[in-house]
């Protein structure tokens, strides 16, 4: 039994990384997240066709919106104020 690890397939054929003559530079200076199509954690594929399998982008969403409701609230902005950031250092 081999070593767990971790690998990401990048799809270079967008307007943003086309021509690819240097793959490396391409990701590094021009690849967006977009482009990641498949990602595999310890051999396990996780992401397919950038999306999510294992079914937690809901899960996600809703703790980020939860860590949101936190910070507007330590900040003391009300979470319904459409655009809080203007009045984020305003108590």
């Amino acid at each position: 039994r081999g070593k767990a690890a971790d690998c990401v397939a990048i799809d270079l054929s967008a307007p943003a990384t086309i021509p690819c003559y240097n793959p490396v530079a391409q990701i590094v200076y021009a690849a967006g997240r977009q482009q990641v199509s498949h990602v595999w954690i310890e051999g396990q594929l996780k992401v397919r066709e950038g999306r999510l399998l294992d079914g937690t982008e809901s899960t996600l969403a809703e703790r980020v919106n939860d860590w949101r409701e936190r910070i507007l609230d330590r900040l003391g902005v009300d979470s319904s104020t459409p655009d809080p950031a203007p009045l984020a250092g305003r108590r």
